[in-house]
């Protein structure tokens, strides 16, 4: 095998650089990449479909489901995550609320009302709502953390995560953007 070494590639006016047919461009395993500003570095989606209610008495965030957690390594320590959340069929009691938020695993318990994104749902019977939330987050590490959806009940009663397990299913999803 041959190899070459430049400082530079450049392609004529009009023209474009090409890898050959059936040839492959591995620029993982020898070194890095640098992404334009605003590019997807990396996506991961945890989906559920639980087979009951996840439901919370609590007043302070619990863990919703283990099966809503996402390890992630920062590919640059200066890139952004973007969190998503959607779920549906969600149930609180008549008057109350519910807070959904995405946290490390670590700091689940933490007051996280400063960063809860996502929706807050008051009302005047038990009615079903819908949860789609974004939240950006700028870690500074290039270390491995596990993020996890969170929620807690905002008063009495019990809040309802998918209360509807034929048609709901919960999915969160991590996306690094390159800064």
């Amino acid at each position: 095998m041959s190899k070459i070494t430049v400082k530079e590639l450049e392609a004529p006016t009009g023209f474009d650089l090409k890898i050959a047919a059936g040839e492959t461009l591995d620029l993982k395993s020898q070194g890095s990449v640098i992404m334009p500003t605003g590019s997807i570095v990396s996506y991961k989606i945890a989906t559920i479909n639980p087979s009951g209610a996840i439901s919370t008495s609590s007043t302070t965030f619990v863990e919703a489901d283990s099966g809503l957690r996402i390890a992630h390594a920062m590919a640059n320590s200066g890139n952004k995550l973007i969190f998503n959340l959607h779920t549906i069929d969600n149930y609180i009691q008549s008057g109350k609320s519910a807070w959904f938020a995405v946290t490390s695993l670590a700091d689940v318990t933490t007051n996280l009302e400063s960063k809860s994104i996502m929706y807050v749902k008051s009302g005047n019977g038990v009615e079903p709502f819908s949860v789609f939330g974004m939240q950006e987050h700028s870690p500074s590490s290039t270390s491995s953390v596990t993020y996890c959806v969170s929620f807690k009940n905002g008063g009495s009663g019990t809040a309802y995560l998918n209360n509807s397990p034929s048609t709901g299913q919960v999915k969160f999803s991590l996306m690094e953007v390159s800064a």
